[in-house]
């Protein structure tokens, strides 16, 4: 799985953490939480790359990731992935 915090802001977003939703039943992997020790600057990213796996076919839907932040002014701000459906063949 990959998780991409992308910023489109004008300034530099900073004290960053981040919560994935929990690998639903049936697949194997340690979903990312907790806090960026940088910042990420205008149209710049931070992208995350974890493994999901499984031992039985099927579908299945992953949970939405949040990420919260401090602006360039201060104000904080919250951004959700959306879902994510996963086959495993």
């Amino acid at each position: 799985m990959t998780l991409t915090i992308p910023n489109d802001l004008p300034g530099s977003i900073t004290d960053i953490s981040v919560a994935d939703a929990d690998i639903p039943s049936g697949l194997k992997g340690q979903p990312v939480k907790g806090k960026l020790d940088k910042p990420i600057a205008s149209g710049q990213s931070f992208t995350i790359t974890y493994d999901v796996t499984s031992d039985k076919t099927g579908t299945y839907t992953l949970g939405a990731a949040t990420a919260t932040f401090a602006d360039s002014t201060g104000n904080y701000q919250k951004i959700s992935s959306g879902t994510a459906i996963l086959t495993v063949i």
